[in-house]
């Protein structure tokens, strides 16, 4: 029998009064992408997280290949050969890729980065698994996809032969996805072991050799993909039957125009991010905008709302000509915007639910009626 790569016995972990994990037993073979599914709250991050050295159990035993091993901090998992690519990237966006590759891993006392060393570890990884990445570029003017890659790759790097993916395609849009699955089976070609946790029921049965389903805590049922169905799967998660879905779509009715986007164009030195663009929404209306990554769609966004104002054509906002007007005019008419990267864009995750939704909206009336906010 195949001794596990990486195997927890009996392992528990609360929180207060959450019992978070509990006596979980799992295990994952050498050279499989073992895939760990549930909800929200079912103890999937956790039991990553202990098994990476971010949180110690209150209980329980942890292998690797067969030796107990006490993880105690992720300088630990790292030496031990675990990497843990998560959810929301840990990368300095104005470093290159390189830079990103040797930071905390400069290898001698001085912490003098070894430049040649890193490039040539890059190029290699690379070019052993398909990445496609340049070691010079400037992580801040890649794609989702590529920072993704540069995750990845910064834990190879280091020597991974176990790494965690946690909930590693979230970010992802949908052509993003299949470059990052080729690379994970190549990885398992070549022996790695991948632990891939995931919401997505069909990413997980595209990708995953095993797929353990867990529950409130506890794990529920380990199988081989192919003796566990999608539908299965989902009734294991929920603890029940999923309701049928009904499918009724029933258009709302269509009131007056509130935006109107006239032929713009926004360039980037020579490149055009988008040019000669026109449509409008009405009142009651949702309308999707769609394409493959990179074609312009975020910049587009960004000029409808005055982050980023087109070079030519006209933003017209419940009648009113908002082109050239700060994002401030944008949102006393009642514009909003939800950006892609909510964490990196969208929020301050150091502060409060309150001070987040106040920041942005401190000039509107009922927040700041006079001299004081």
């Amino acid at each position: 029998m195949t001794v596990p790569a990486v195997e927890t016995r009996r392992v528990s972990k609360s929180f207060g009064p959450v019992r978070a994990n509990i006596d979980v037993d799992f295990s994952a073979q050498p050279g499989e992408i073992h895939g760990i599914v549930g909800e929200n709250g079912a103890g999937k991050s956790t039991l990553m997280k202990i098994i990476y050295g971010l949180y110690q159990p209150d209980a329980g035993e942890l292998y690797l290949e067969g030796n107990q091993v006490r993880i105690g901090s992720p300088h630990d998992a790292i030496s031990f050969g675990i990497g843990m690519v998560h959810q929301h990237f840990t990368l300095v966006e104005a470093m290159t890729v390189a830079e990103n590759v040797m930071l905390g891993n400069e290898g001698n006392r001085f912490l003098l980065p070894n430049t040649k060393e890193t490039f040539e570890r890059i190029t290699a990884v690379a070019g052993e698994f398909g990445f496609d990445l340049d070691p010079s570029a400037r992580v801040g003017d890649l794609s989702i996809g590529g920072k993704q890659q540069v995750e990845i790759i910064k834990a190879l790097a280091r020597g991974a032969r176990i790494l965690i993916m946690d909930e590693p395609t979230a970010v992802l849009a949908e052509p993003e996805v299949e470059p990052i699955f080729k690379i994970l089976r190549r990885l398992r070609d070549a022996g790695r072991t991948m632990l891939f946790t995931s919401h997505k029921l069909d990413e997980v049965e595209r990708l995953c050799d095993r797929i353990t389903v867990m529950r409130a805590g506890r794990i529920v049922r380990t199988a081989a993909k192919d003796d566990v169905s999608r539908d299965e799967i989902a009734r294991l998660i929920l603890g029940s039957d999923t309701p049928e879905a009904e499918e009724k779509y029933v258009p709302g009715p269509r009131g007056r125009e509130v935006l109107r986007i006239d032929k713009v164009l926004r360039r980037h030195g020579l490149r055009s991010f988008f040019e000669n663009v026109s449509f409008n929404l009405h009142a009651g209306e949702i309308l999707c905008i769609v394409g493959v990554v990179g074609n312009g769609q975020i910049e587009l966004a960004e000029s409808v709302v005055g982050i980023a104002p087109p070079d030519s054509g006209k933003v017209m906002l419940k009648g009113s000509d908002v082109t050239r007007e700060p994002v401030a005019t944008h949102r006393k008419l009642g514009l909003a915007y939800i950006t892609a990267d909510r964490l990196a864009d969208g929020i301050v995750p150091d502060m409060s639910v309150e001070e987040n939704a106040f920041i942005g909206n401190h000039r509107l009336d009922a927040v700041y009626p006079g001299p004081l906010i």
